[in-house]
Formats: structure tokens, C-alpha cells, sequence
């Protein structure tokens, strides 16, 4: 089920992306879809490869990559990034919580793969939501009292506890590299 929905994100985003930046690009619409293909697929799974700069591609490229670095791959793979299931498991316990909301008196069991989920699952993907999103933020800190940019701190920790590659900006971008 899960593939399905990484599927899915994936073909939202370039599609997203090549409606949005088609003028941005140069060459045939198949050169387009496979150049944005590659550079979203590459970000998502961490592989760290870029085929073009693709912050020329407009803001909402970059915020989107941004994103996706963030949602990483299926369970069971080595990219980064927090992983579709987890987010299906939290999306799962705000539901139940907005059901409980509604009906306080019901008895309301969620599932997952046609197994029922345990409270413990879901405190234990809370807790590595918070761990993530703590070192995540930690570390644009303290990257931030090196003298770099906000946007340099942001992307560089988010790509670093995300296993990603390439960040945002000048330093860190498709066009820069992590020497400096």
C-alpha cells in the first residue's frame, strides 16, 4: 500500500513540477518529463545525483524538493528522510483522534497492511516524528552560528538527517558542493 502512495507522491510532484517549470526547461516535453523525473526521483530516494540546477526551475520547485526530502522512501529502503509509512501511520492516528472527537463513546480500531495498530506504534512514530524534526532543527541551529544563510542552515540539516545529497542555495545547491 505504501508503494502505491510513494508512487503516487511521485507522480504529483512532476507533474507538478513540469507544469509549473516547462518554460524553465529547455528540449522536447519527453526531455523535460525525463530531466524532472530524474532530479525528483534522485532527491526523494537520496540518491544525490542531479542532472540540471534545478532551483532555476522556480521557488516552488525548490520548496517541493524541499518536502520531499523529508518524506524519503518505503519502509525497508536505505534512503533518508521520515519514510510514507510513518506519515500513513500518523495521518491514521489523526483520524482515529478526529473519529474520537466526533464519537467519544466509540470503539474505533485502525489498520495498517490488515493489521490492527497498537498505541505503542503510534507513540513510537510520534516519537521518531519528534526526535527527526528536533535534530532537524538543532542542527539548522547550529549551523546557523557558522555565518551561513537561513536558507543554506535550512536545507544542508534537512539534507544531512535525510541522507539526500544535493540542498538548497548557492553554497549546498544542484550547482555548489559540502567542501566549503
Amino acid at each position: 500500500h505504501q508503494v502505491k502512495i510513494f508512487i503516487f507522491i511521485l507522480l504529483i510532484s512532476i507533474s507538478l513540477i513540469f507544469f509549473f517549470a516547462q518554460d524553465y526547461l529547455f528540449g522536447s516535453n519527453f526531455s523535460k518529463i525525463i530531466t524532472i523525473s530524474f532530479n525528483t526521483i534522485s532527491i526523494i530516494s537520496g540518491t544525490g545525483y542531479v542532472s540540471e540546477n534545478y532551483e532555476y526551475w522556480g521557488n516552488y520547485a525548490s520548496v517541493l524538493f524541499l518536502i520531499l526530502m523529508f518524506i524519503g522512501g518505503c519502509a525497508g529502503s536505505t534512503t533518508g528522510g521520515l519514510k510514507v509509512f510513518r506519515f500513513q501511520i500518523l495521518f491514521k492516528f489523526i483520524l482515529l483522534h478526529l473519529k474520537k472527537m466526533l464519537q467519544p463513546h466509540a470503539v474505533i480500531a485502525s489498520q495498517f497492511n490488515n493489521k490492527k495498530i497498537q498505541e505503542s506504534t503510534y507513540g513510537s512514530v510520534m516519537s521518531f516524528f519528534f526526535i527527526y524534526i528536533l535534530t532537524f532543527a538543532i542542527s539548522a541551529l547550529l549551523l546557523s552560528f557558522s555565518g551561513l544563510d537561513f536558507l543554506t542552515c535550512f536545507s544542508a540539516s534537512a539534507s544531512a538527517i535525510s541522507n539526500v545529497g544535493p540542498g538548497l542555495g548557492e553554497i549546498i545547491g544542484p550547482d555548489g558542493n559540502y567542501s566549503s
